[in-house]
């Protein structure tokens, strides 16, 4: 006789496989992030304890709003700075997409003190290391109906999502700069940067205006912007077959970042900017750190320049981030 398996049984089986290897997963990064935060909670007390040798100066900008293209800005108080370290987590209606920034910068006056700390940040840059590199492995996407509107969600980070549902993954395995060598001072700045891509095919450009089509602005005709979108399709092709040498790219202005220069004592190389996301932890025995200048009001992003070093820039539509680029030696 030959055996026949119950197809319906080994697909339960191999179900609850998956279930198990998935609640195993999530097991593991729960642990991790309770071990996150203890080492985290360690430093909070060294620094909580030792106020009288910290010089501490720090802001909060809120999450980055991307039709308006600004952040709020507030000045922060020291033990805001200190539990800002513990912040990764989002309240309900906040983008996930979106961070929470804390720039700024925790000088401590004493070795002892900063020495505890430094071995400290290394705990805990290590354990987001060990978070960043778990959910790289095993992450999978998942689809998330919402109870009360009844849609559908997608969750790129499906692992963090069911360990840590308001976790952002970006705070949680964002690590913290420590700078091992006396300080002399600090000025701060606004980083403006923007993200050029290219699309392997013509198609790859017109689905995402045909996506379009049918969402109009609320200040332009239906009709109207059905004509524009397909103008600028014909343009795209236009380019896109013309074979001399114009490129099609999606420009986007990238989120305006915090950053701070600072120079230690005695440093002789070439001061570069810094991106902060938290406060940076340094040492100066004297405590006569410097603040050179202080965080500017948030800019408006600035517009891409009509002609750079390498293109010249056209815009084909103002309510999509979609360019001619030509050479300069072309144009």
């Amino acid at each position: 006789m030959f055996y026949v398996p119950n197809m319906h049984f080994l697909r339960v089986t191999q179900m609850l496989d998956i279930k198990l290897e998935q609640d195993k997963h999530i097991d593991t990064i729960r642990n991790l992030i309770s071990n996150l935060q203890y080492e985290i909670g360690q430093l909070q007390g060294r620094l909580t304890n030792n106020v009288h040798s910290i010089i501490a100066h720090g802001y909060r900008l809120s999450q980055y709003d991307s039709q308006q293209q600004i952040t709020d800005k507030s000045e922060t108080t020291l033990q805001a700075s200190i539990d800002s370290f513990g912040h990764f987590h989002l309240q309900p209606g906040q983008d996930a997409k979106r961070v929470v920034r804390y720039p700024g910068y925790l000088c401590v006056t004493q070795q002892t003190v900063f020495k505890a700390c430094e071995q400290q940040v290394l705990k805990i840059n290590k354990t987001k290391q060990q978070i960043a590199d778990y959910l790289s492995k095993h992450n999978q996407p998942v689809s998330i109906k919402d109870p009360i509107n009844g849609q559908t969600k997608y969750i790129k980070n499906g692992l963090l999502y069911e360990a840590e549902t308001m976790a952002n993954h970006a705070m949680l395995t964002r690590k913290i700069t420590l700078i091992d060598k006396p300080v002399e001072w600090f000025s701060y700045s606004w980083n403006q940067d923007f993200l050029s891509e290219s699309f392997a095919s013509l198609d790859d450009y017109i689905y995402r205006i045909e996506r379009q089509f049918e969402q109009p602005p609320i200040d332009i005709d239906c009709t109207v912007w059905k004509k524009q979108l397909a103008h600028v399709i014909h343009q795209m092709s236009e380019i896109w077959f013309a074979n001399d040498g114009r490129v099609l790219k999606r420009i986007r202005p990238k989120p305006i970042e915090p950053q701070v220069k600072f120079k230690t004592i005695n440093q002789k190389t070439k001061i570069k900017p810094c991106k902060l996301k938290l406060p940076l932890i340094c040492f100066n025995p004297n405590g006569n750190l410097v603040l050179k200048q202080a965080l500017p009001d948030v800019p408006c992003h600035k517009e891409l320049p009509q002609q750079a070093r390498k293109y010249r820039y056209r815009r084909l539509h103002p309510y999509f981030h979609f360019y001619e680029c030509t050479p300069v030696k072309n144009s």
